[in-house]
């Protein structure tokens, strides 16, 4: 969170999570709503549900998250073609249980896309960028 402290407020930034911590992505946007132009939400599978932030004196201590900050945030969505771990069933029930503005799909990616298909998850990301910032 020190990154996102230290960030001028007229250089909004893109957040990537993948897996599990993409909760603290969550955590940024509900600090942070307008220094995050959009936030990648892919594989975060945590967004729904309160996070405890991490390097806090207690960290059981939870966030919730709101629609006034959360909630103002650009999400994207980057849906993997082929995987195997999160059927595409799942995903899309991820997608309407946390509504996001676009959903950008990585043909042949895996689970692990930034392995399978790194370029094209670099394009993507870079698409982004450039959208939104």
């Amino acid at each position: 969170m020190e990154f996102m402290t230290a960030l001028p407020p007229d250089e909004p930034v893109v957040l990537v999570g993948h897996g599990m911590r993409a909760s603290c992505i969550s955590l940024a946007m509900e600090k942070f709503p307008k220094k995050i132009a959009a936030a990648d939400l892919t594989l975060a599978t945590l967004l729904v549900r309160p996070v405890g932030s991490y390097g806090e004196a207690n960290p059981s201590k939870a966030v919730t998250l709101s629609k006034e900050n959360y909630g103002t945030v650009r999400r994207v969505y980057v849906a993997c073609e082929r995987d195997n771990i999160l059927k595409k069933e799942f995903q899309k029930w991820m997608m309407q249980n946390n509504p996001t503005h676009e959903v950008k799909m990585i043909s042949g990616a895996d689970l692990m896309v930034m392995f399978s298909k790194c370029q094209e998850l670099c394009a993507c990301l870079q698409d982004l960028a450039r959208k939104y910032c």
